[in-house]
């Protein structure tokens, strides 16, 4: 989400005064002192802060509105979630690394968040999600392999086609649960299949 600094704000912060009971003559009469209210600099600049935040989450919404074809506050919502969607993520990264296998936000045709564990997934999300405003958005999907096995398996695979004479990307595809490598040097590719033949 693209985000902006807020405007620097005067130290002083805004101020108001009023007098009361002040006579014709401008001496002050009996009665209460003028009255001042203040706002301190850190609560301007947390409001300020707050006015940019929500009008690039607007804009994002309105974005994200066009593209999958539903109403602003529905993107909204949406949008809402991905945070502790990427807390949620992190939480089972560490806590349940033997079984946890990824997570991903599926915006079609239903919104939802998808949590895949290699076994015993209804029951491992729930302490998690229970009583939260994840809870009925996140549905639980298998997976054979975890994360973890698949950052391994990744890095296996680089470190075997270092040595090649031709350069391949590795990527980790969450929805097919496995590593993919892509071929980035075509031409060298090819010398290197021609030279085998």
């Amino acid at each position: 989400m693209p985000t902006m600094s807020p405007k620097r704000m005067s130290s002083k912060g805004a101020r108001t005064s009023q007098r009361q009971g002040a006579s014709a003559d401008g001496t002050q009469a009996p009665g209460k002192a003028p009255e001042r209210t203040s706002i301190s600099e850190p609560e301007a600049v947390h409001s300020a802060a707050q006015d940019v935040v929500s009008h690039a989450l607007v804009h994002d919404a309105q974005i994200y509105a066009e593209r999958f074809g539903v109403e602003l506050d529905e993107a909204l919502d949406r949008l809402m979630f991905q945070e502790p969607a990427g807390k949620l993520g992190h939480q089972l990264e560490v806590n349940e690394a033997d079984t946890f296998a990824d997570l991903w936000i599926q915006h079609e045709a239903e919104s939802r968040i998808i949590v895949m564990f290699t076994r015993e997934g209804e029951e491992t999300i729930v302490p998690y999600i229970a009583g939260g405003m994840l809870e009925d958005i996140v549905e639980v999907a298998s997976a054979e392999a975890t994360l973890e096995y698949l950052a391994i398996a990744q890095a296996n695979a680089n470190d075997i086609v270092t040595g090649l004479r031709f350069r391949l990307a590795s990527g980790m595809n969450v929805f097919e649960n496995q590593v993919e490598l892509y071929n980035v040097d075509k031409t060298n590719l090819e010398a290197a299949l021609k030279g085998k033949r």
